[in-house]
C-alpha cells in the first residue's frame, strides 16, 4: 500500500493536474462524474496533505471557478424573441454546471462550493432572467431547476447556501401576488378551482417548503382550502 501510494504521488497525482488545467470540462456530466469516482479513490492512498494532492484540488478549483464565471445570463428581451431562446441555454447551462459541481462536495470544501454557485445562480442576472419570463409557471419551473440542483441538506436553515434563498423566496412571493391578483383564492371550500391553477398553487407551495418557510407555505395551503400535506424533505448527502 505504501508503495502504491508513492507512486499514486509522484505519478498519477501530478498528471491528473495536468489533465484537469488542460483538457477537464467542467461542464460535461461525465468527465466529472468519472473523475470524482478517480480523485476518491486515490485519496485513500495518499497523504491528502502532501503537495501533490494540494497542487491536484487548486487545479481543479481553478478549473471549476472558471467555468462559473464564464456562465453569464443576460437579460433577455421581448423584441428579441432569439435573445430569449439563448438566455434559456445559457440559464439551463449555469444548472448543469451547478449541477457537475456538487459531485465534489465530498473532496472540495463545502462552504467553498455552496458561496461560489449560489453566488452564479442567484446572481442579478440569473434572477432578473426568472422574472422576465413569460409565465409565472415557466418561472416557477425554472426556481424549481435551481433547488432541485442542490442537496437537501444544502438548503436547510443554517447552511451556506440558505441565506441566499432569500432572493427567490422573494420573488416567488411576488408571483404569489400576481397569480392571486388573476386567481383570487376561493371563498367557499366547495369551490372549484381549475387544475391547472391548482398546478401552480402546488408548485408555489412545495418551493415555499423547499426553502424552508414552511409558515408561509401553510398559509397559502389554507387560504386555498387545499389539504397537502407539508411534510419535511429527507436529507440526501
Amino acid at each position: 500500500r505504501r508503495v502504491h501510494g508513492r507512486l499514486i504521488q509522484h505519478l498519477v497525482t501530478p498528471y491528473l493536474s495536468d489533465y484537469i488545467e488542460d483538457s477537464f470540462n467542467p461542464f460535461s456530466h461525465s468527465q466529472n462524474h468519472k473523475l470524482v469516482s478517480l480523485v476518491l479513490d486515490i485519496s485513500q492512498y495518499l497523504d491528502t496533505d502532501s503537495e501533490e494532492f494540494k497542487t491536484l484540488l487548486m487545479s481543479l478549483w481553478k478549473s471549476i471557478h472558471t467555468a462559473l464565471d464564464e456562465v453569464i445570463v443576460p437579460y433577455p428581451s421581448s423584441d428579441q424573441p432569439d435573445a430569449l431562446n439563448v438566455c434559456r441555454w445559457l440559464f439551463n447551462r449555469s444548472i448543469k454546471l451547478v449541477r457537475n459541481v456538487v459531485k465534489w462536495r465530498h473532496i472540495l470544501a463545502v462552504p467553498l462550493l455552496q458561496s461560489a454557485t449560489m453566488l452564479k445562480v442567484t446572481s442579478e442576472k440569473q434572477v432578473q432572467y426568472i422574472k422576465n419570463l413569460n409565465s409565472i409557471e415557466d418561472a416557477l419551473s425554472a426556481i424549481e431547476q435551481v433547488l432541485d440542483s442542490y442537496p437537501s441538506d444544502w438548503l436547510t436553515s443554517g447552511s451556506g447556501v440558505h441565506e441566499h434563498l432569500q432572493k427567490f423566496q422573494s420573488v416567488i412571493r411576488k408571483f404569489l401576488t400576481r397569480f392571486q391578483r388573476r386567481c383570487p383564492p376561493p371563498t367557499t371550500a366547495t369551490t372549484i378551482i381549475p387544475v391547472n391553477e391548482l398546478e401552480v398553487i402546488r408548485k408555489i407551495i412545495r418551493l415555499m417548503v423547499k426553502i424552508n418557510d414552511r409558515d408561509t407555505a401553510m398559509q397559502i395551503n389554507v387560504a386555498h382550502k387545499l389539504k397537502m400535506t407539508l411534510r419535511k424533505r429527507k436529507i440526501k448527502k
